[in-house]
């Protein structure tokens, strides 16, 4: 039951610091497309998307599946890097109350559902042992 209540504990722990730092998080520009040194990642990565997703309905192999799995990621991947975000100024103490509140939660989470014993393994180990 203890077992129970830390991982109802950490979760409500971690969606309230995590909610508190996403409250501080801003979002200064976005684009679609990921700019590197003048060329267009993201729009390279787009075209390479759909002349891949081309080739996969009319040719429909591990090859081509890989592919077009490999290009979504990077795709993704450039549509994160495209985001600059940063971290609105706040006092020390608050920015330890929300890291705090956020590790506790996830502490307590790992320690409810990782960390935790079997009781069947012990019974389990009496049966073998006899």
């Amino acid at each position: 039951m203890k077992q129970l209540g830390d991982a109802i504990l950490g979760l409500v722990l971690t969606i309230i610091g995590a909610a508190l730092f996403l409250m501080n998080v801003h979002v200064s520009s976005f684009s679609f497309f990921y700019v590197y040194h003048g060329v267009s990642i993201g729009g390279i990565l787009m075209i390479l998307l759909i002349v891949s997703f081309i080739t996969l309905i009319v040719k429909n192999n591990w090859v081509t599946r890989s592919i077009f799995i490999g290009l979504c990621i990077l795709f993704f991947v450039s549509v994160i890097a495209s985001i600059h975000f940063y971290i609105s100024y706040i006092s020390a103490f608050k920015l330890v109350l929300i890291l705090g509140t956020l590790a506790l939660g996830i502490g307590l989470l790992l320690k409810s559902l990782v960390f935790t014993k079997d009781p069947t393994l012990k019974e389990e180990k009496k049966k073998d042992a006899n």
